[in-house]
């Protein structure tokens, strides 16, 4: 029996990020808003298993996932309020915090709950 175990999983996407930013105020720190769709699709995704037993042996296995149970195609909106702040005058750092929503079910198949995902985050750039 083994004492304790690890999964690791690797998702290889293929995401087209779309977004619109509407500036709010262009002098001093101009801060802005934004919103976007972002399509992405699901190409492969691998699992990979590693057990531990009380002996000190181990077990290692690779698996290829069952993409059948998960929308392949996915859909997500992103909104986001920022700050651009002037770095000299030829560079400025932006600051956003956004969330975005999975507009679909990650998975296809016939499970009665809702598995929408969503996140938050904090985007950082410098331009210049």
């Amino acid at each position: 029996m083994a004492t304790h175990s690890s999964l690791n999983t690797v998702q290889h996407s293929i995401i087209a990020p779309l977004q619109v930013h509407y500036r709010i105020a262009t002098q001093g720190l101009r801060w802005y808003a934004s919103a976007g769709l972002t399509p992405s699709y699901l190409a492969s995704e691998q699992n990979n298993v590693k057990l531990w037993f009380s002996d000190g042996s181990t077990d290692n296995t690779n698996m290829a996932s069952n993409l059948d149970n998960y929308n392949r195609v996915n859909l997500s909106a992103g909104l986001g309020f920022g700050v651009e702040i002037p770095l000299g005058s030829a560079m400025r750092l932006s600051v956003q915090p956004t969330f975005e929503a999975n507009l679909l079910n990650v998975r296809s198949d016939d499970v009665p709950l809702n598995r929408k995902l969503y996140s938050l985050g904090l985007q950082t750039g410098i331009a210049f």
